[in-house]
């Protein structure tokens, strides 16, 4: 699998489809017991997509795959569509490229519609509009996971903005992913590497700005990992009560330990009868660079580090 660069074309016809749709079917006609709404949060490359994918993967749960994602603005008619095809195929592959999945029942992202519904132009944490009302989202997200019957898992990095709005919206649980700083840092320079991301570009969420003037993608990366942590480190996600963290390396260690544990976490039982995907036990990500950009890499991690440290308020 390649990572396909979006298409114009199909993007405009996806927002036509979306409007027409939108017009036909209403929130309300869905009707059902709701549940929970989980939200896997992190760094990129800390794992996420992996506990992502494995939940999806779980069938106890659902998840917005890349044929829901088309519809997203009535996800609940992609999620009816999704449930349908989910009985007689089998649902996920556990194959991405940079979180990005091949098949129609792989799960997605789900982008367009967390950026609609936070206010964000485009998939920067620091959001450049207004959210919904808060009871539009909680109608949303309560057709979805009535349509599977079940608690509804995302993968979201803008949560850390919007702790406060989503406790408004309530019945909230949030997964942290986390992972040694060097390592997340390390792997985001060989995935824009091999990806052949443009030194000028961000690379999945974008942090608060003002930015600098970058001298290299590895200045870029060191600045993208400390401002995003802080970010996450400041909203006060780790305290919540409905947070659980899951560390990278544990849960690759464990994943017949972690997973149940984090479906726990989403009041979910799991299958006791289910063996666990595995993944690949983590490679160290920082000593596969070249000893140069290495040590250029943790220079500017350590003087991003110290710099979002000096300017927290605690």
């Amino acid at each position: 699998m390649r990572y396909a660069e979006k298409d114009a074309g199909f993007e405009a016809f996806l927002d036509r489809l979306n409007i027409t749709i939108a017009a036909e079917f209403s929130v309300g006609e869905v009707i059902g017991p709701t549940f929970p709404s989980g939200h896997v949060v992190g760094l990129p490359r800390s794992g996420t997509t992996f506990l992502f994918q494995a939940l999806a993967a779980s069938g106890r749960v659902g998840y917005p795959s890349n044929l829901m994602a088309l519809f997203w603005r009535s996800p609940w008619v992609g999620a009816r569509l999704q449930r349908q095809l989910s009985v007689t195929a089998s649902t996920t592959s556990l194959n991405s490229v940079a979180g990005r999945t091949p098949e129609p029942l792989d799960p997605h992202e789900f982008g367009y519609f967390w950026r609609d519904a936070l206010g964000h132009d485009t998939n920067a944490l620091e959001p450049s509009g207004s959210a919904r009302p808060p009871a539009d989202l909680r109608r949303a997200l309560d057709a979805i996971s009535s349509i599977f019957q079940a608690p509804t898992v995302y993968k979201n990095f803008l949560v850390p903005a919007h702790l406060d709005y989503l406790s408004e919206v309530g019945a909230q649980r949030y997964l942290l992913v986390e992972r040694s700083l060097d390592q997340v840092a390390a792997s985001l320079v060989r995935t824009r590497r091999s990806l052949e991301i443009p030194e000028s570009s961000w690379f999945g969420i974008a942090p608060p700005g003002p930015w600098p003037a970058f001298s290299s993608d590895l200045e870029r990366v060191a600045f993208q990992v400390a401002h995003v942590q802080r970010a996450i480190e400041s909203s006060g996600i780790r305290d919540r009560a409905e947070t659980l963290v899951v560390t990278y390396e544990q849960l690759c260690r464990n994943p017949a330990q972690e997973l149940p544990r984090v479906l726990d976490h989403l009041d979910v039982a799991p299958d006791v009868q289910r063996a666990w995907p595995q993944p690949r036990q983590p490679q160290d990500s920082l000593h596969s660079l070249p000893a140069m950009d290495r040590r250029a890499l943790l220079t500017y991690l350590d003087h991003y580090l110290g710099q979002t440290t000096c300017d927290s308020p605690n």
